[in-house]
């Protein structure tokens, strides 16, 4: 479409976009003020900016965030500041580095400043910027003549270029609770004795700038708090000072449900940054015991019927098989051998062990023996290729996730299928489920072509686009012979829509035949044609079509459809394909169209009895809302709406108070911002820590 066509038909929004863009002068602002989006014009870093250029126009611009007091490219100085002082948004003024690092206007930034600022600019969703600028004398300078410093929320400040000089001068006024957790603190031995009755023991312990070592380990002991020290993930594990600290961690802990019940084993031992090993547990081992047996202990006496914990079970069995070395392993299988308790979570062994092809044959063999073959088999570390032998024990019987081992072994990524295991065990294959088998080849799609499921198999990326290349024909005459099933052609597009690339030879043509086809589901020419559309969707076959029109090609018809996806009930199972297209979409940044999809799921109502369970589309959606993360402006409306369908969720996935957080912290809601981090807390959000 030509230029002027496109402006000629979409003239506002290309008035936005010269608004934003375009380097206006004062000529064009003056003579053509009723044509500009001032609010663009005046986030516009092209334009000559001036004082006489700001004052002429003074009535007109957009002075509040994303206007002239977030547009970087003004020319900053003081006599900027004072000539529209009661025009500025101060406190989006302390985001700009240039402004913060320049004394004479963080200075008229500091008048400004109430407590309410002063919150937002220490808290850690909106910290200001590093003072780079200048030296740390500057710096320090600049804060202690602040008349109306917060001096505790400026504790928190780890931008700040601190000193022990500093801290000595001002360790009256500061906050040692926050600087105990501040990571910009320039920690060392010597600076924690000097003031080690001051310090926040807890948040000290659990700092992970600190850089402690054995010595500074050993003289603070008695201060450290063991338990919060301990749970630090991010803290480098030196096994040194494991075993030097042993009977001081706290290996583990218990971790309760809503109800105070014990559910599981937390601490030391489930951390994901140790390596086990040999030596490890022979230092470590009857420490942890002792922990463990306390553990089990306290369980038994507070035990309303169920327990957890059991007396024939040894600490190992709650470690990460993905962690344990083959000289490891050997050890908790000799200690086993020895004894009656369980050293080794069998069923997480055959699930998840990646070691196997490093393990001695004895204890490979003793391994085997000791392994559910059917849980075995999804186990993609597994070398099934030398031991086809035993796939003659593996059942078609289902277990109580309602998945076969011919289940498991049919999905199984690490299974080199060859012609000859197919034939064999003909019978036993989940003939769909190995449909999507990444380790198919065309040549064995097509020597048991009977059996695939072509629905699976079109969406298996290592040979649909192969088959389609080789004989683009096969697919034309399955088109053919379910002419009078557009649903059926459309669960076959639905396919091909799922795959990465496509040659254009083929694309094209797909595209076609699909328009064909949704043409006629959506003929204007037929009044009913929108009741019509539903009711196919309604009747199931929204498997076959959602797929297809949420591809980009075909959103637009999602947005037209809406009002009647809005206006009735839907099955549960509608509402999860849209929410997995929309994360798909946004997993591969198309961020618009992944809000468009969002958008329509929480606004859609259920069938009576219909539940939700899976709750991470409520999470995800406030997610891809977030400007640091898509580059999207914030939309207000847009956000406040997501976050009044995603909010009710939040007790049973806290996950979404940590999105909420960051959403209402870019909208400059600080109130809502704590709310979701007390909410966190409350629900016992795992990832509480890193919102403080």
């Amino acid at each position: 479409m030509p230029l002027k066509e496109i402006i000629r038909k979409h003239p506002r929004a290309f008035i936005n976009g010269f608004s934003l863009y375009y380097p206006i002068n004062d000529y064009l602002l003056r003579t053509y003020p009723d044509m500009w989006d001032w609010k663009f014009v005046s986030r516009n870093t092209s334009i000559k900016w001036s004082e006489e250029l700001i004052k002429e126009f003074e009535d007109r611009w957009h002075w509040e965030y994303q206007g002239l007091s977030s547009n970087e490219s003004l020319p900053w100085s003081a006599s900027l500041l004072r000539a529209f002082a009661n025009r500025w948004s101060w406190y989006h003024l302390g985001w700009q580095s240039k402004i913060v690092n320049d004394r004479s206007m963080l200075e008229l930034c500091f008048y400004h400043w109430n407590e309410r600022h002063q919150k937002n600019l220490f808290s850690g969703y909106a910290f200001m910027p590093a003072l780079t600028g200048n030296s740390a004398e500057w710096a320090e300078s600049v804060f202690e003549n602040w008349e109306n410093l917060n001096w505790s929320l400026f504790s928190s400040y780890e931008g700040f270029p601190w000193s022990e000089t500093f801290i000595r001068k001002h360790e009256k006024q500061l906050n040692w609770k926050a600087l105990s957790g501040n990571f910009g603190i320039p920690w060392s031995e010597e600076f924690i004795e000097t003031y080690r009755s001051r310090w926040d023991w807890k948040d000290l312990s659990y700092n992970k700038a600190v850089p402690w070592t054995i010595k500074m380990l050993e003289k603070f002991s008695q201060d450290i708090h063991w338990r919060l020290f301990s749970a630090n993930s991010y803290r480098h594990w030196d096994v040194e000072l494991l075993i030097y600290f042993k009977k001081q961690l706290c290996w583990v802990v218990p971790q309760h449900d809503e109800g105070g019940a014990l559910v599981d084993v937390d601490g030391l031992i489930i951390n994901p940054s140790i390596q086990w090993t040999p030596e490890l547990f022979q230092a470590c081992c009857d420490t942890i015991h002792i922990q463990f047996q306390k553990l089990i202990e306290d369980e038994r006496d507070a035990a309303n019927g169920y327990v957890v914990l059991q007396e024939y079970e040894y600490w190992t069995v709650h470690l990460d098989c993905i962690r344990f070395n083959p000289d490891f392993t050997k050890l908790l299988i000799n200690l086993e051998s020895s004894t009656n308790k369980h050293y080794i979570d069998w069923q997480q062994f055959a699930l998840e062990f990646n070691q196997w092809n490093k393990l001695d044959a004895d204890i490979f063999d003793h391994c085997l023996s000791r392994v559910d073959l059917n849980l075995l088999a999804s186990n993609e570390f597994f070398p099934w290729q030398s031991y086809t032998h035993l796939l003659a024990e593996i059942t078609s019987e289902s277990d109580h996730t309602g998945f076969s081992g011919w289940d498991r072994l049919s999905y199984n990524k690490g299974l080199m299928i060859t012609s000859e295991i197919l034939e064999r065990h003909s019978t036993h294959w989940n003939w769909k489920l190995l449909s999507y088998n990444p380790n198919l080849t065309p040549t064995l799609v097509k020597q048991f072509e009977q059996h695939w499921d072509q629905e699976a198999i079109m969406k298996n990326s290592s040979v649909a686009v192969a088959l389609l290349r080789e004989s683009p024909e096969h697919w034309n005459i399955w088109w053919r012979e379910n002419r009078n099933s557009p649903f059926g052609n459309l669960a076959n597009f639905q396919s091909l829509l799922y795959l990465d690339e496509q040659p254009p030879v083929l694309a094209e043509p797909l595209f076609h035949e699909l328009d064909n086809l949704l043409h006629k589901l959506t003929d204007k020419s037929d009044e009913n044609y929108r009741e019509d559309f539903i009711n196919a969707l309604r009747k199931g076959n929204f498997s076959a079509l959602i797929p297809a029109i949420t591809h980009d090609r075909y959103l637009p018809l999602l947005e037209e459809f809406s009002e009647e996806l809005l206006s009735r009930k839907w099955m549960i199972s509608l509402v999860e394909q849209l929410s997995s297209k929309a994360y798909r979409l946004l997993k591969a940044k198309n961020y618009q169209q992944s809000i468009t999809l969002f958008k329509l799921v929480l606004q859609m109502e259920l069938e009576p009895r219909q539940t939700v369970n899976d709750l991470s589309p409520y999470c995800n959606a406030l997610y891809v809302l977030q400007k640091d993360n898509t580059g999207l402006p914030v939309n207000h409306e847009l956000n406040n709406l997501f976050l009044e369908k995603c909010l009710p969720f939040g007790p049973k996935n806290p996950a979404i108070y940590h999105n909420a957080a960051c959403l209402y912290a870019e909208m400059n809601n600080v109130d809502a911002v704590f709310e979701c981090i007390d909410l966190a807390r409350k629900h016992n959000y795992d990832g509480y820590a890193k919102m403080i």
